[in-house]
Formats: structure tokens, C-alpha cells, sequence
């Protein structure tokens, strides 16, 4: 994972899976040229930027400080804890809502286009097929997200709404699951029957998960995996918190707790570089509970210590 840009203020990065992606989805179109292919890039990381950037800029308005990731399978925008279950529900919902709204302006902008005295540019093949793809990909991708299939958006909401609503959480986690596991293998069929293999193959991978959900496997924590991938994030945290870059501390803290198949090690690791970056923020609160999870040591305990303070609670 390597950082691209800082738009609006916020750190947007890849994850070298969305190169694989990327070349996957774009071999069919070699055989029309190059320019094609860099189109389609283009317009496929900026579809999925503008969705992350809604759930980001709303994360900012609750005054967090967001990052936006783009992978091979979408993108992860963080972090959301400690968020009231409205704000975690705008926060969801914006990302499809920006992907409509960006959408409906590049087709205004291709109607529009067809009916001026400009239409001449539609006659450019590019041109023409960039703005197609551009209000396709955006709108095709905020509906999917809409889906009640976890982790999907829509699938967030549902378990927003279901948490909210229903005493037993066990019974409400088995219920989002397996309309998760429904959901995603009609998407899947209908996918593959769309030729739309990739997106198939998203689903899938998100039935997998459901299936883990609803027999009530665990990812974090899990003492029969080793995520390497996690280890390096983990240690290019750490390195940064000790040279006193708390927010790229606290931005790859995040990242790992995103991620699944940890181990306890790693899973401990991550709580308290993310405890201790987030108390160098001035997160007090969000810190606290990071810092209950971290194993205890002294840089922990002096942690507790300065956010209780900070509070004015005692820390006994």
C-alpha cells in the first residue's frame, strides 16, 4: 500500500490489488488501444474515489480525521468508532449518494453535450466512451452498494437498523448474514450471467464472508491465521508513531483493523499502536477505547493515564 495524494485534506492510498484489478478489468480492452485502457483506469479509480470521498467528507463533519484507501474490491474509509448509530448511518449512505450525484452530472454533461453545438466531441471514440463509462460506473456502483449484502453499504445499514432494533444482537447478526448470503448469491449468479465476472467474483467474496458471519467464525483475533500483509502495515505504523507521525500512525492502525484473518498477536499490536497514536491526536475518548484492548505496558498505562486526565477522570 503506497500513498497517492491528499485530496481535501484527506489521505487517499492503493493497495496494490487494485493494480491486479485494474489489469484484469481491462484486458478486453487492449485489442481497441492503449488510450482505452488508460480511460477505463481512470474512470474506474475515480468512480470509487468519489464514493469513498462522501463517506470521508462526512466523517470530517463529525470531526474525525478520515482516510480513504482504494483497493481491488472498492475502497475502505475510516475510522467510525465511537460514532452515534445516525451519524454511522450518514456516513454510510453518503458514499452511495456522492456516487449518484457524480454520476448524474456526467450524464447531464453527455445529454447535454448531444444536443449542443459541441456534440462534434461525441464523434471522438475516447471522449465518447469516457463519459459513458464515467456515469455508468458511478451509478451501477452506488445501486450495487445499496444491496443488503454486508460488507456492502446497504448491508451496513441493515445492520444499523437491525442492532438498533433488536434486543438480541446474536439474532440480529444471523439475520444480516444470512440475507447476506442470499443476497450476495443472486448478485453473483446475475453477474456472471451479465458477463460482469469481476463483479461476480465481488460477490462471492462477500458470500464467503456472510457464510463466516453467520456460523459465527471470528476474523480478528483468530489464532490459525497470520495476515503478513498486516505486519508490514504494522511496522510502518509503528515506525511512525516513534518519528512522531501520530495521523499516519493512526491512519495505518486503522487500515490493519480493517483487515480480516489477523492474528492475537497482530490484533493486540494493532490496539495499542492505535491507542497510543489516537491519544497523541487529542482523541481522548476514542483512545480510551483502544487502550482497554492493549495489552497492558507501561507506554499503555501512562496512555490511560494522560486521556483520563485530559477527561478529568480518575484513573483508578
Amino acid at each position: 500500500m503506497f500513498r497517492i495524494m491528499t485530496l481535501a485534506g484527506i489521505p487517499v492510498s492503493v493497495d496494490l490489488t487494485l493494480l491486479l484489478m485494474l489489469g484484469f478489468s481491462a484486458t478486453g480492452l487492449a485489442q481497441y488501444g492503449w488510450a482505452f485502457v488508460a480511460m477505463f483506469v481512470l474512470v474506474f479509480f475515480t468512480a470509487i474515489l468519489v464514493h469513498e470521498l462522501g463517506h470521508a467528507l462526512m466523517l470530517r463533519h463529525y470531526k474525525r480525521h478520515p482516510y480513504i484507501v482504494v483497493h481491488g474490491f472498492g475502497g475502505a474509509t475510516g475510522p467510525v468508532e465511537n460514532l452515534e448509530t445516525r451519524e454511522e448511518a450518514l456516513v454510510v449512505a453518503m458514499g452511495p449518494l456522492f456516487g449518484l450525484m457524480f454520476g448524474g452530472v456526467l450524464w447531464s454533461s453527455y445529454q447535454w453535450i448531444a444536443e449542443s453545438n459541441i456534440v462534434f466531441l461525441l464523434q471522438n471514440p475516447l471522449i465518447e466512451h469516457g463519459l459513458r463509462w464515467g456515469y455508468s460506473l458511478n451509478i451501477f456502483l452506488s445501486i450495487l452498494n445499496l444491496a443488503p449484502v454486508f460488507p456492502l453499504d446497504g448491508g451496513h445499514l441493515l445492520r444499523l437498523g437491525l442492532h438498533r432494533w433488536m434486543r438480541n444482537k446474536a439474532t440480529a447478526s444471523r439475520i444480516l448474514h444470512g440475507i447476506g448470503i442470499a443476497g450476495a448469491g443472486l448478485l453473483a449468479w446475475w453477474s456472471f450471467s451479465s458477463d460482469m465476472h469481476i463483479f461476480g467474483l465481488m460477490m462471492i467474496m462477500a458470500g464467503v464472508a456472510n457464510v463466516r458471519g453467520f456460523s459465527g467464525e471470528t476474523t480478528a483475533g483468530s489464532t490459525r491465521s497470520h495476515n503478513h500483509y498486516a505486519d508490514e502495515l504494522l511496522k510502518a505504523g509503528n515506525d511512525a508513531l516513534g518519528t512522531g507521525n501520530v495521523r499516519e500512525a493512526a491512519r495505518l492502525g486503522h487500515q490493519v483493523k480493517s483487515m480480516t484473518l489477523l492474528s492475537k498477536a497482530q490484533t493486540a499490536e494493532m490496539w495499542t499502536l492505535l491507542g497510543l497514536s489516537t491519544t497523541e491526536l487529542g482523541e481522548f475518548d476514542e483512545a480510551l477505547a483502544y487502550l482497554k484492548r492493549a495489552p497492558r505496558s507501561a507506554a499503555v498505562e501512562a496512555a490511560e493515564a494522560r486521556c483520563n486526565t485530559a477527561l478529568g477522570r480518575s484513573s483508578g
